[in-house]
C-alpha cells in the first residue's frame, strides 16, 4: 500500500524530475514516475486540480521512450512520427464504429517526408460510419509559447479527405492525393488553455453541405504521417500569405467559369479539378495559366473584358508585380527574364562562349527605386547580339507611337537601336554613367513582330565606331520596356 502523499508533495517530486538524463538512468526514472503517477491517481479530484505541473511527467515519460529507442530529441518536435517513438506517443482510434472496424499504428520506412528517416502509418478498415481521431498521449512539449504554431505532414491515396485539427480549420487542410500536405491549427485556444496532452485531430470526409459529415466511407484506409512540429509566428504568417494565395487562386478559376458561361463536365473542367488539387504548388500556378490559356480559344460567347481583367489579377499575384497597360517587358523581376531573350548573330558568332555574356536581374542600379534587367558582356570577339522581346505583356502597340526604356553604362561611344533604327543612332547614343531614355518608333518590314503583335521585335547594343564590335567586361543596365503614344 502507497503512503498517503498531499498534492503539495506529488507536485515536488514531479518539479524534481530532470530535464536530461543518460540511457544508464531510465530505468530508475520509469520507476519514479510510476510511483508519482499512482500517487496522483490516490489523490482526489480537487487535490489533482492543485497539482499544475503534472504534464511534465508525461513528457518526461516520451524523453525516456526517445532515450530508450535511439532517437534524437529535437527541440521543435512534439510527436516523432519519423521513428518507432511516434506510435507510442499518440492513441489512433476510430469513432462510432462497428465491431469490424479496425486502426492499426505502425512505423513505415517508404513513405516519408522529405528528409525524414520513416513515416507512422496508420491503417484503417471502416466498416460504418466513423472517423480517425489521432490522440496526443506523450508530447515532448506541454504547451506553446505565444508565437508558436503546431503543424505535420499527411500522406494519403484517399480522394476527399481532410485534417480536422481544430473547429476552424476542416475546410482549410484538404489532403492532396499521392503527395504530403502540410495541415496545422488555425485556432490555438483549446491548446493554449488546455496543453498538448490529450489534444486530437481527426481524419474526416467533407460531406455536403458547410461542414463535413463526421463519417469516412467504408473501405480501407492508409494514411501516413510526418513529425509534428513548432513552428515560430514568422513561418504561421508566411502560410496564412500562401493560404492568402491559393484562395485567390481558386477565386479566379471560379470567375473564369463565370466569363465563360460553360459547366465543369466537359475538357475544361477537367483542367479545374487537376488545379484543386494542385493549388499550392508550382504546378497550380501552371495549372492556372493552362485554364487561362484555354480560355482563350473557347469559342463560344463570353465576356472578354472580364477575361482581361483575370489575366490581370493571376499576373499580379503570381508574379508579385502591379500591372501596368503600356508596360511590355517587367525588365527587373523573374517574369521579365522570361519576357526576353539573348542572341549571338549568326554570322558573328566565330570563337563564341555560353560564358560570355549574361543577363539577370540587378539591384546595383535601380530606376525609379525598382531592379532593372542586367547584361553583362564579360568577354568578346566582335560579336552583334541583340535582346528580342519574346512574350511582351502588351502585344498589340498599334495605338502607340514608340518603344522607350533607360539604360545605363559606364563604357562610352555606345548606342541602342532597334532592328530598322541603325540610321536614327544619334538619337540614342548613350551617355556614360547615367540613365539615358532610348526611344524607338521605326517599325517598318521587320524580320519578326510588328505593331499588332510585338514578340520577336529585336533591340540592339552596338559600338558606333564600328557598327559591331562590342567592349569586353562591358555592362548595360536596362529599365522597365513600355509603349509611348
Amino acid at each position: 500500500m502507497l503512503p498517503e502523499k498531499t498534492a503539495e508533495e506529488v507536485k515536488e517530486k514531479v518539479e524534481v524530475l530532470p530535464e536530461l538524463f543518460g540511457k544508464q538512468e531510465t530505468a530508475k526514472l520509469t520507476a519514479q514516475c510510476d510511483y508519482i503517477e499512482n500517487l496522483y491517481a490516490n489523490l482526489s479530484e480537487e487535490e489533482k486540480e492543485t497539482v499544475d505541473n503534472y504534464q511534465k511527467l508525461s513528457v518526461t515519460r516520451s524523453k525516456i521512450l526517445a532515450i530508450e529507442n535511439d532517437v534524437e530529441i529535437e527541440e521543435n518536435k512534439v510527436i516523432y512520427f519519423d521513428s518507432v517513438l511516434g506510435e507510442k506517443q499518440v492513441n489512433a482510434s476510430l469513432s462510432a464504429g462497428n465491431m469490424n472496424d479496425s486502426v492499426k499504428k505502425s512505423t513505415d520506412y517508404e513513405i516519408k517526408n522529405l528528409d525524414e528517416k520513416a513515416s507512422t502509418k496508420i491503417s484503417l478498415n471502416v466498416d460504418g460510419a466513423c472517423d480517425l481521431k489521432i490522440t496526443f498521449l506523450s508530447p515532448m512539449l506541454i504547451n506553446l509559447t505565444e508565437n508558436q504554431g503546431l503543424g505535420l505532414y499527411v500522406y494519403t491515396e484517399k480522394e476527399n479527405l481532410v485534417a480536422w485539427m481544430d473547429d476552424t480549420s476542416w475546410n482549410n487542410n484538404h489532403l492532396s492525393v499521392g503527395q504530403w500536405t502540410f495541415v496545422y491549427v488555425r485556432d490555438l485556444s483549446y491548446i493554449k488553455n488546455n496543453g498538448l496532452i490529450n489534444y486530437s485531430f481527426n481524419i474526416v470526409s467533407p460531406g455536403t453541405g458547410d461542414r463535413p459529415n463526421w463519417s469516412l466511407p467504408q473501405g480501407k484506409y492508409d494514411v501516413y504521417l510526418s513529425s509534428v512540429f513548432v513552428f515560430d509566428k514568422g513561418y504561421a504568417d508566411s502560410l496564412l500569405k500562401q493560404e492568402k494565395t491559393d484562395a485567390n487562386m481558386l477565386s479566379i478559376a471560379a470567375d473564369i467559369y463565370s466569363a465563360l458561361n460553360i459547366p465543369q463536365t466537359d475538357i475544361f473542367g477537367t483542367t479545374f479539378n487537376q488545379l484543386l488539387n494542385q493549388i499550392s504548388s508550382d504546378s497550380g500556378k501552371e495549372e492556372l495559366k493552362n485554364l487561362i490559356d484555354l480560355s482563350d480559344k473557347i469559342t463560344t460567347e463570353k465576356n472578354e473584358e472580364k477575361l482581361e481583367s483575370i489575366k490581370i489579377r493571376y499576373f499580379e499575384l503570381v508574379y508579385g508585380l502591379t500591372y501596368q497597360k503600356n508596360t511590355m517587358v517587367y525588365s527587373g523581376s523573374e517574369y521579365g527574364l522570361s519576357q526576353i531573350q539573348l542572341n549571338v548573330l549568326a554570322d558573328t558568332q566565330s570563337g563564341y562562349n555560353a560564358g560570355d555574356f549574361s543577363v539577370g536581374i540587378s539591384d546595383e542600379k535601380k530606376y525609379n527605386n525598382k531592379p532593372t534587367l542586367k547584361l553583362d558582356i564579360k568577354n568578346t570577339q566582335g560579336y552583334q547580339i541583340d535582346l528580342t522581346i519574346t512574350n511582351s505583356m502588351l502585344k498589340d502597340i498599334s495605338e502607340y507611337s514608340s518603344i522607350s526604356f533607360y539604360v545605363y553604362t559606364e563604357e562610352d561611344d555606345y548606342v541602342a537601336v532597334g532592328e530598322k533604327t541603325l540610321s536614327s543612332w544619334e538619337n540614342n547614343r548613350l551617355t556614360p554613367r547615367k540613365w539615358n531614355k532610348v526611344v524607338i518608333n521605326n517599325f517598318d518590314n521587320l524580320s519578326a513582330g510588328s505593331k499588332t503583335n510585338i514578340d520577336g521585335f529585336k533591340m540592339m547594343f552596338v559600338w558606333y565606331r564600328s557598327w559591331a564590335k562590342l567592349h569586353s567586361n562591358t555592362t548595360f543596365y536596362i529599365s522597365d520596356i513600355i509603349a509611348e503614344k
